[in-house]
């Protein structure tokens, strides 16, 4: 080929060719998961089909900020700096042992119980009847270490200790190391508090817990942002953003041979269930019609990288009043929502749309109006 060859060839088209075949290369994995979604249950379809949304909403977010960034092919480059929207709090055993301990002291009154109260070095409470100090051993039902113990004595661990209602409990029980019940609950607060940046891999009990306190956010904002996190991290599983060692550090702590969309599962089932609570009864789908438009305002106009704790509560925040509003004024949203998409649906057969579109009934027509629409119509 000489010069005079190369000159007739038009550049534009090879550069938009190059980028077509680009594009397709980039969207090929895309493609071959139509056989998949054809497997799929009307019901998993469905929450597909919102993790798309949520995916094409955060795909329009500005560039470099949390989700423009989180829904890329450098995820696993910024991921570590990012305070997740919806991600998992400073969260263990102990915590909802604490909350276990103080309905039992408030309780105890009233019931006449006496137990004394321990924690095993993992963080889960158990209770010791009759005289309160230990006589015989037994495996804690979360970590499956000895508690308990002989003679009198505790058996001897680093973080096995008895929990004191008051000084003079503990005054009755030197012999036996523990400490004070408004000490365990500074640490557990200083403990929820803390935030660090970046993924954590949780259990799946822990990850499930439907009494988990998360932030200053109610648990259906919480359940939202976090299906929201996890669209984007389908997407980019889809997109060959992610490999499969880096998927490992998405799922659960102890199944390493799970989905993205296995997770996506189990937010919607948790979703649904706070949703329930509410006496919203079977409707997330409409709830989140009805909250998605306020969501997608608040992606796109979003500026923040979230690459510190206070820009992640003022977008926290900001949803959660979104949520929050949605679910005290939902009867009324919802009839609102029923009423249009019934205008939305309602097509009447008087009507240029639906003669054009064949959806009209002919036999209804009046014929003085449209006196050829028989001979039109096969």
């Amino acid at each position: 080929m000489n010069n005079d060859d190369l000159s007739d060839i038009n550049m534009e088209s090879i550069l938009e060719f190059l980028d077509n075949s680009t594009k397709l290369r980039k969207y090929e994995s895309l493609f071959k998961e139509v056989s998949n979604i054809q497997n799929l249950s009307l019901s998993e379809y469905e929450i597909l089909l919102y993790s798309h949304k949520f995916a094409f909403i955060c795909s329009q977010s500005k560039p470099n900020t949390v989700y423009s960034n989180i829904l890329s092919s450098e995820i696993m480059d910024k991921i570590n700096n990012i305070y997740i929207p919806g991600g998992e709090p400073e969260y263990s055993i102990l915590i909802d042992s604490a909350k276990e301990i103080k309905e039992y002291f408030d309780n105890k009154k009233a019931s006449m119980e006496k137990s004394g109260v321990y924690i095993c070095s993992c963080g889960k409470s158990y209770y010791i009847d009759n005289c309160t100090q230990p006589n015989s051993t037994s495996n804690c039902s979360f970590c499956k270490k000895i508690i308990g113990g002989t003679n009198h004595r505790l058996h001897k661990r680093e973080g096995h200790l008895r929990i004191f209602e008051n000084l003079n409990e503990q005054a009755e029980n030197k012999n036996i190391p523990g400490k004070l019940f408004s000490d365990l609950l500074k640490e557990v607060e200083i403990l929820k508090n803390t935030q660090k940046p970046g993924l954590k891999r949780v259990l799946k009990i822990y990850f499930t817990n439907p009494t988990k306190e998360v932030r200053n956010i109610n648990n259906i904002t919480y359940r939202l942002l976090s299906f929201i996190f996890y669209s984007c991290i389908l997407f980019d599983e889809k997109l060959k953003y992610l490999k499969e060692n880096d998927l490992i550090k998405f799922y659960y702590e102890d199944d390493d041979k799970q989905s993205i969309f296995s997770i996506l599962k189990d937010i919607w089932e948790l979703l649904n269930i706070e949703l329930n609570k509410k006496g919203i009864d079977n409707k997330i789908q409409c709830f989140l019609n009805l909250i998605l438009p306020d969501i997608a305002i608040l992606i796109s106009n979003n500026e923040f990288k979230m690459e510190n704790s206070h820009e992640r509560m003022l977008f926290e925040t900001e949803c959660n009043k979104k949520v929050e509003y949605t679910i005290a004024n939902f009867q009324k949203l919802y009839q609102q929502y029923i009423n249009n998409s019934k205008e939305i649906l309602e097509i009447n057969d008087d009507t240029i749309q639906s003669i054009i579109e064949e959806t009209s009934n002919i036999n209804k027509l009046n014929l003085e109006n449209y006196p050829l629409i028989r001979f039109l119509c096969i």
